[in-house]
């Protein structure tokens, strides 16, 4: 998203992001939130972060839509990888703080 919006716009839906955060993070991990006294477990504080990561960036998609005229010309050929060196760099990267 940030490559196809104006910066300002993005600081703002970022600001937004972060406010809209702290709910679903007060119902999982506040001693009173409502799914930590249903007995939700949250490993690693993953699931607030993801479920308000992908709720968010389907709302984005589906404000900008689709990009018209990117792949005209493009037939069946996959896209070019810009750094193969990055790309295992970063998996490397990945793996060595996996569990």
């Amino acid at each position: 998203m940030a490559e196809r919006t104006k910066l300002p716009s993005y600081m703002l839906f970022s600001m937004l992001n972060s406010v809209l955060f702290s709910v679903p993070a007060h119902w999982v991990w506040a001693s009173n939130g409502w799914l930590h006294a249903l007995g939700l477990v949250d490993i690693a504080g993953a699931g607030p972060v993801h479920i308000v990561g992908g709720f968010t960036g389907l709302v984005a998609t589906l404000i900008l839509k689709p990009r018209h005229g990117r792949y005209v010309g493009v037939v069946n050929r996959p896209p070019v990888m810009s750094s193969p060196t990055n790309a295992v760099l970063g998996m490397f990267m990945l793996w060595s703080v996996s569990p």
